[in-house]
């Protein structure tokens, strides 16, 4: 829970209401909305080179869910 207001003010002044932040505090990107954040996540996955790797994880699970 945030007492001193720095993370809602900030956000409020940025327009957003998500914020991916590196480990190492860096704002990485912001996102007003839904459709933003999925963005924004996709972005992180190409630029970190997850995207191939959770395509093909996918299929295998939704099989599993299916078959839970």
């Amino acid at each position: 829970m945030e007492v001193d207001g720095v993370v809602s003010d900030w956000m409020r002044r940025h327009v957003c209401h998500a914020a991916l932040v590196r480990p190492d505090n860096y704002v990485y990107g912001v996102a007003r909305d839904e459709r933003e954040l999925v963005q924004l996540l996709e972005e992180r996955d190409r630029a970190l080179g997850i995207t191939a790797a959770r395509a093909a994880r996918a299929p295998a699970d939704q099989h599993t869910k299916e078959e839970a």
